[in-house]
């Protein structure tokens, strides 16, 4: 797996989902307390339904491929059971604290994307909110990066899979939002997609890169293609891939689970190429099924 390009992806989310919950909170809902409550109402029947529905697939497959000796850990080892009853609620509600291991396994930097929906009001308000969240996240970052440093503690998980130093892709989204007419002489969709991938491959030749400065620096290409095509008109294609995304990322190593029988030799090729048309299959099922009647009820 280029490691590089792993590093980026989630931080990168992040700064997309700033500036996006940016735009509609100033678009759509505005922040009178009747808008930021519909905000709220769609953002939880988005997020919590089909994380439920993962939470209890991923409960059954971990029962089910314990009983035949299946090692499902194998592809993450976040996937398993809570431990007590508090990682139990916290994990079922999504709480903003980091918990492990957990029936969805990449749910903790969801649980991040979560808690940030509550933040998110004060810098899509405020442009000065904002710039007080980009700089408290990259104090904070420093100052563990800092005590790495000196031999203290090795700050990475710290700095990238915790709630506050994610302040500086959420907040550093919303400025982007912000300051989106004073940027746009920067747009270029080709060329910003082509150096984002370029960057991601810097971990090729330094291979300590990403978990260094290259998550923060990672954040600048991010936000170029944002900027570049945020206005580009959605095709049919884009938002059933929008769509599809979600529960893909929710499902995606459960369902490949069930495959490791199948494939002895850890990801293998043919393993990637079963477990990607078996996801799209399933998760576009879900799509019909579950997703399509949430939006009916959406305000």
């Amino acid at each position: 797996m280029p490691q590089g390009f792993a590093a980026y992806a989630v931080w990168g989310f992040f700064l997309l989902s700033g500036f996006l919950m940016t735009y509609v909170l100033n678009t759509k809902y505005g922040f009178t307390v009747k808008g930021l409550s519909k905000y709220l109402y769609n953002r939880a029947l988005r997020i919590y339904p089909m994380y439920w529905i993962s939470f209890g697939l991923g409960i059954l497959s971990i029962y089910t491929l314990s009983y035949f000796s299946i090692d499902f850990m194998v592809l993450n080892g976040e996937f398993g059971l809570p431990t007590s009853f508090e990682n139990w609620v916290s994990n079922f509600f999504l709480l903003p604290s980091y918990c492990s291991p957990n029936p969805v396994p990449v749910a903790n930097a969801l649980r991040i994307e979560v808690g940030y929906y509550l933040l998110m009001p004060f810098f899509a308000n405020r442009k000065f909110f904002a710039w007080i969240g980009v700089v408290l996240g990259i104090s904070i970052c420093f100052y563990w990066m800092f005590l790495a440093n000196i031999g203290i503690v090795n700050s990475f998980f710290i700095r990238y899979a915790t709630f506050w130093p994610c302040l500086v892709s959420f907040s550093l989204g919303a400025l982007l939002f912000h300051y989106r007419d004073l940027l746009s002489f920067m747009s270029s969709p080709r060329i910003s997609f082509i150096a984002w991938l370029l960057h991601g491959m810097v971990w090729f030749f330094v291979s300590s890169y990403p978990w260094s400065i290259g998550t923060y620096v990672s954040l600048s290409f991010t936000a170029w293609v944002i900027i570049s095509c945020y206005k580009i008109e959605a095709t049919a294609l884009d938002s059933l891939l929008g769509d599809l995304s979600y529960p893909i990322y929710l499902l995606h190593t459960t369902i490949g689970a069930w495959l490791i029988f199948l494939f002895p030799t850890q990801r293998s090729l043919g393993f990637m190429i079963a477990s990607f048309f078996l996801i799209q299959l399933f998760c576009y099922a879900l799509i019909k099924l579950v997703d399509k009647p949430l939006k009916k009820i959406k305000m």
